[in-house]
Formats: C-alpha cells, sequence, structure tokens
C-alpha cells in the first residue's frame, strides 16, 4: 500500500464536506461560503469570535462561534460557524 505525505482530513458540518485547508463561514439560512482568504467570507464587520468546545468542554481546535452586533437589542447575538485551516493563526 503506498502512504502520502499530504493528507488533507475532511470536514462535515451541516450536510457539507470541505477540506481543513480552507475557510469555511456558515452563517444561519444563507449558503456556506468556502475559501482560501479569510477575507472572502464576508464576515460581520462588528463580529466577536469565541473558541467553539465539544461536549466534553475540550476545545474544537480552528472552530468558532461569530457573534454579529445587533442594534435593535445592543448586543451581540449569534452570527454564524467559522471554520478556519489548521495552520492559520487562533483567533481568540
Amino acid at each position: 500500500m503506498t502512504k502520502t505525505e499530504n493528507e488533507t482530513m475532511m470536514v462535515i458540518w451541516k450536510k457539507c464536506v470541505f477540506s481543513e485547508n480552507i475557510y469555511a463561514w456558515f452563517e444561519s439560512d444563507l449558503q456556506p461560503v468556502f475559501s482560501n482568504k479569510m477575507e472572502d467570507l464576508m464576515l460581520p464587520e462588528n463580529r466577536v469570535t469565541q473558541q467553539n468546545h465539544f461536549a466534553n468542554g475540550d476545545a474544537n481546535e480552528n472552530v468558532y462561534e461569530v457573534f454579529a452586533w445587533n442594534d435593535s437589542v445592543h448586543q451581540h447575538l449569534y452570527a454564524g460557524r467559522l471554520y478556519t485551516p489548521k495552520d492559520s493563526a487562533k483567533l481568540v
């Protein structure tokens, strides 16, 4: 059997399969956006990101919950989930 040097893991979220080596933005009720640059995702400008965690409390590396400012309630509300490439800088 041939062993490859560059194995790519695939991620499954909301019935989408994508590479762990790209940015993926899942905003509620919209089509997901995939890109190799975070600037292309059109994330909310006034946002707060929070590390996602598994049910056991362990950090889900390179996965973040994004909260956008809502003027009508004067607080940040959940906007969606962001996946970042495994070798990208931490956001929080």
